[in-house]
């Protein structure tokens, strides 16, 4: 037979071998919309056959082939559509059971895909650039669901490359370990209510009720007096990570923490006060406990350690953005410490977070200090591709702003995207405005149309994520959508409800530092 392929061909993947009972083995590699394979069978009959199944479906083959009675051999399935399939052997006739099931192969450009618990909900991102059509769909499943059919919760996949699915809406996932998959739609795919049912990407799986009892293990610790878990609490505490927000309780347990002589109980108590939209926030306590934090690690020595580059970073940003206009003074020293904060002595996962928070910082507020646009355009790229989300942000506003002849739209929008999917809270807020009226927002000095058209219900679900993220900016249109019944059901006294509600937020915001720590 000759495949004639499916889409744009994907190279030749390799073989991928798989025993079963009795010895036999059987081997399948896909080359562009072919799945050629191979097998082995001690003591053959004329009745053992082989079918091509789409991957985690337990009956319905898609092809089948006799092996003709022979102990070796091979054979191909042609012109098979995108998604993951795997090969089963059957002996005698027996058409339930399979001697043999190959490892999973995929046919075309396998999706990836990634699962995160955020604020208590579940987020699928992937690369949108990976998308068949606008049909194309996202399930979240038990982990490990052999149907595909026995969803938990499932959407269409949108432009962004983000669904969130909320806790509140689906509350299945609050109590088990779940998984994302994607589906590519085709026309000549398996298909039932509109939706394709072979997926081309699966995520890894999350558990978010495993997050409470990670809290009752960390409670557990700090009762017997493990400060480094008393911190881990308080962080719980302060995010909301397996727990309700409580913003005093985290202060407490930093407290109890620094009082116990940890670092890291200081450095969480300057970050708890310097947190935006509480009542507690206190940027002059922050000030100072992260002054004396720098002097006991400078002194001993410990300036590039973890904890010395995160308090360089938080005291220079208290310096050029706290509760005051800076003094020349402060921007000169907030300035230098941000730069400390970009260069860490040590390799590790928080120290490249932290220093890509400096990079971004950098970019926003050194200003003249810290040399021209050109110095400072670099370290925003950087930090934007290091994975830094509001850098994203910043990155596709500059393509898009002009500036120093650096206008790009289609590297701006991309950007914007990126940043959006990474879950950068401002992104999330211009992607809702841009997908609501179907161009870029009006207070934008650039205005260009949305290539990607309206999506009002879509925009209302970005409105709801950034609010989720702290951003209570969102709050604004999405009292607008459900004043007017743009893309919900129009409901005037939840509209009053977000308004009352974004009207005490702005009163706090001034005894909050002006900008969070992200």
């Amino acid at each position: 037979m000759t495949g004639s392929g499916f889409g744009a061909k994907a190279a030749a993947r390799p073989a991928t071998p798989s025993s079963g009972s009795g010895g036999c083995m059987l081997a399948c590699r896909s080359d562009g919309g072919t799945i050629h394979y191979t097998w082995e069978v001690p003591a053959p009959t004329s009745s053992d056959w082989v079918g091509l199944f789409i991957h985690n479906r337990e009956k319905t083959y898609s092809k089948f082939a006799y092996t003709k009675g022979t102990a070796t051999g091979g054979g191909q399935f042609d012109g098979n559509p995108d998604g993951t399939y795997d090969l089963r052997l059957f002996r005698s006739g027996e058409k339930v059971v399979p001697a043999c099931v190959s490892e999973p192969v995929v046919v075309g450009t396998a999706v990836a895909v990634q699962l995160v618990i955020e604020d208590g909900s579940l987020v699928v991102a992937w690369d949108p650039g990976q998308a068949s059509s606008k049909w194309d769909w996202v399930g979240i499943f038990k982990k490990g669901t052999r149907s595909n059919k026995d969803t938990i919760a499932y959407e269409y996949a949108n432009p962004i490359g983000r669904i969130c699915f909320h806790k509140n809406d689906h509350p299945e996932i609050c109590t088990n370990s779940c998984e994302a998959r994607y589906f590519k739609s085709s026309s000549t795919n398996y298909t039932a209510y509109g939706r394709s049912f072979c997926y081309s990407g699966i995520s890894n799986s999350v558990d978010i009720h495993q997050l409470a009892e990670g809290v009752e293990q960390l409670r557990k610790l700090a009762d017997a007096g493990d400060t480094h878990a008393l911190c881990k609490l308080a962080s719980r505490y302060l995010k909301g990570k397996g727990v309700e927000r409580n913003h005093s309780m985290a202060v407490e347990l930093y407290q109890n923490a620094m009082t116990a002589g940890d670092v890291g109980g200081v450095l969480g108590l300057a970050t708890a006060y310097m947190s935006d939209f509480v009542e507690e926030a206190n940027c002059e306590q922050a000030e100072n406990l992260l002054k004396d934090l720098l002097y006991i690690e400078t002194a001993a020595g410990r300036s590039g350690s973890e904890i010395g580059v995160q308090a360089a970073l938080r005291l220079g940003l208290l310096l050029l953005a706290g509760d005051s206009l800076p003094t020349i003074e402060d921007r000169a020293r907030g300035v230098a410490l941000l730069e400390q904060a970009a260069s860490p002595a040590v390799e590790s996962p928080p120290a490249r977070k932290t220093q890509l928070d400096a990079w971004f910082y950098l970019y926003t507020f050194a200003g003249a200090e810290w040399a021209a646009r050109y110095r400072r355009f670099p370290a925003l790229r950087q930090a934007a591709e290091g994975g830094h989300a509001p850098a994203m942000f910043l990155l596709g506003k500059w393509y898009l702003s002009d500036a120093e002849g650096g206008a790009n739209d289609e590297l701006g929008l991309a950007w914007l995207l990126r940043a959006a999917r990474a879950g950068s809270s401002s992104a999330l807020l211009v992607a809702g405005e841009c997908f609501l009226r179907g161009h870029t927002p009006k207070h934008w000095t650039i205005r260009m149309r949305w290539p990607y058209g309206e999506d009002k219900r879509l925009s209302v679900d970005l409105f709801q994520q950034a609010v989720d993220k702290s951003n209570f900016y969102g709050l604004v249109p999405l009292a607008k959508c459900y004043k007017a019944g743009l893309g919900v059901s129009a409901d005037t006294a939840k509209a009053r409800e977000l308004k009352a509600l974004y009207s005490v937020y702005k009163l706090k915001c001034p005894k909050a530092c002006t900008t969070p720590i992200v």
